[in-house]
């Protein structure tokens, strides 16, 4: 009597393919999902960038630094008044809005501890939802997803995130 030959793999076999995939899996989804949450950061990174420039152009023009930021746009001036407009606009984001960013001359207890002469800090806790139906870039479409991520930049281009309660990680 002639033998049949099964064709196909023995169970042994395929629980091998699948450990080996969990495995895989197990190594790249933590890799995945930094770069993602690097990704998102790079928005505010070049925000950052643009408000470090103007900094630095504004201290060539009159001696100091930039002191705040109002909805979105960097103003200087003393007690509130919006004079010297530099031209630096951060509307119409997907992660940050306007209102995520600051600037201290401290270190605020972040990654960079002796900041050289500031820090602009992204804050995507601090970051609103964009207004439906409103005539300006007020806010961002994705929000959300930056909710727990935090970039900070100095004026030598030194720049860190962290992700929740996670540490600082060079960008």
């Amino acid at each position: 009597m002639k033998r049949l030959r099964v064709k196909g793999f023995s169970m042994i076999e395929l629980l091998v393919v699948l450990l080996i995939i969990g495995i895989l899996a197990a190594v790249a989804a933590p890799l995945f999902l930094q770069n993602t949450d690097r990704a998102r950061a790079s928005e505010a990174v070049a925000a950052m960038g643009s408000i470090r420039e103007a900094q630095r152009t504004y201290r060539s023009q009159f001696g100091s630094y930039i002191t705040n930021i109002v909805d979105g746009t960097i103003y200087f001036g003393s007690t509130g008044a919006q004079r010297d407009l530099l031209g630096v606009n951060i509307h119409g984001a997907k992660y940050f809005s306007p209102g995520s960013y600051t600037i201290s001359t401290t270190s605020a207890g972040g990654a960079i501890t002796n900041p050289l002469d500031f820090v602009i800090l992204a804050n995507g806790a601090n970051s609103v939802a964009l207004t439906s139906g409103s005539a300006t870039d007020d806010g961002a479409r994705n929000n959300t997803d930056v909710a727990s991520l935090q970039v900070q930049m100095d004026n030598s281009g030194a720049t860190y995130y962290k992700v929740g309660a996670g540490s600082w990680t060079s960008y």
